[in-house]
Formats: C-alpha cells, structure tokens, sequence
C-alpha cells in the first residue's frame, strides 16, 4: 500500500476520532469547560480533515491520477464542506446567533454520520482494488 494513502488513512482516522470526541462531549456537557473542549476537538478534526484531503489530492495529482473518480472521493468532499460548515454555524454560533443551534447540530451530526460512511466507503473501495 502506497505511503500516502496509509499517511491519508490515519490522517482521517485521527479526524474521524477528534470528530467523535467533539460529540461525545456535547453529549456530557459535565463542567464549565465542556464547550471550550468541544471547540478546540471539532477544530483540530475539522483541520486533519482538510489535511487528509490535502493529502490524498497532493499525491494523486503527483501520480496523475484523476480527482474526485469514485464515489468515495466525492463523499469525502462532502463530508469535508460538511464539516466545515458545522465549524463555521459553530463560530457563529458563538457569536451571538442563538437561532443557529439547531442547524449547527443537525450539520455537526450529519457530518460524523457522513465521515462514517466515507471511511467504510474508503476501506471496501481499498480491499476491492487490493484484490
């Protein structure tokens, strides 16, 4: 397996996880910090998510490989501007816009379940190229 789609695999892997963490602690809302904590886990997922996309992109573009030529490919896109977005009703979120709390969650949720789906999309997509 090339280095750069073990070096994407974890990247997004560690995305995936900071991503689930950021949930989770919505979830306990335990303390005064629990807000601060989601922040910075949904900002360092959102960040490794730009990076495993950065990645892979980087690397096919060296190899000449086409972009965005499964549909693996394309739902990591989505799901990476689905992140994004939930990052950015986040921020705006705290700043003042109370009335975006509902459509920041609902974005935050559709993006994990989107990341979930994408990552087995990517590990049946490897194991039927690998033969």
């Amino acid at each position: 397996m090339p280095l750069s789609v073990i070096l994407h695999m974890s990247i997004m892997g560690l995305a995936l996880c900071f991503i689930i963490v950021a949930v989770v602690l919505v979830k306990r809302k335990t303390g005064s910090l629990w807000v601060k904590k989601h922040r910075s886990r949904a900002i360092t997922g959102g960040a490794l998510a730009v990076s495993g996309v950065v990645t892979i992109a980087v690397f096919k573009s060296i190899k000449g490989f086409p972009h965005l030529a499964s549909p693996h490919a394309v739902a990591g896109l989505v799901t990476v501007i689905t992140v994004l977005a939930a990052l950015a009703l986040g921020t705006m979120l705290m700043s003042g816009n109370a009335g975006l709390r509902l459509i920041h969650r609902i974005a935050g949720w559709t993006a994990l379940v989107l990341f979930v789906i994408t990552a087995v999309s990517g590990i049946l997509r490897l194991m039927a190229l690998s033969g």
